[in-house]
């Protein structure tokens, strides 16, 4: 994630990583990910830091809040549709590698991103 996001930000955007694991709980690959967030039983707590996530970016001085986009792979790139589907003000949304089934509560209305 932090290799990914110094190419991104070497392109001339403000990139802001979400540590969905906590702090000294790095996972090894993603099955250890998809163990250490219960992220089959329970995609809330993935969500939840997600957004926190999302509104400390909207607060960072560079950064445009009318042009934000999210880019998660694997765990992350299902959150990243998550966060689309429950509201986020978003402009564009990737997910590679990730599980496009919505998480409980999600709302596909909601979607106004790319």
């Amino acid at each position: 994630a932090r290799s990914r996001a110094g190419q991104i930000a070497k392109m001339g955007y403000v990139v802001f990583v979400v540590d969905l694991f906590g702090k000294g709980n790095a996972p090894k690959d993603y099955k250890d990910a998809a163990t250490k967030l219960n992220f089959a039983k329970d995609r809330k707590l993935a969500l939840t830091r997600a957004q926190a996530g999302l509104s400390v970016t909207g607060k960072l001085p560079n950064a445009d809040t009318k042009k934000v986009a999210v880019v998660g792979f694997g765990i992350g790139g299902s959150v990243a549709l998550d966060l689309t589907r429950h509201g986020g003000e978003l402009e564009g949304a990737v997910c590679v590698h990730g599980d496009l089934i919505p998480a409980p509560g999600g709302d596909p209305k909601k979607v106004g991103a790319s």
